[in-house]
């Protein structure tokens, strides 16, 4: 996958890649999307899944 990649969170709300980077949580490589909305949601580049779901240190960065 690559810039302009679409990921999806359900069937319609949609991101579209914008960089990768290192998660500052767990060091793994992580795409950066964003939505129609301007809202920011970090992707598993392999597998298009939420890193928020796969982060070993996801609470570092839940708002509370």
């Amino acid at each position: 996958m690559s810039r302009g990649d679409v990921y999806r969170i359900g069937e319609t709300h949609e991101y579209v890649e914008q960089y990768r980077k290192a998660c500052k949580g767990c060091g793994e490589a992580i795409v950066m999307a964003i939505d129609y909305n301007d809202r920011w949601h970090p992707f598993d580049p392999e597998t298009g899944d939420s890193h928020y779901a796969t982060c070993t240190h996801a609470d570092l960065f839940r708002k509370t």
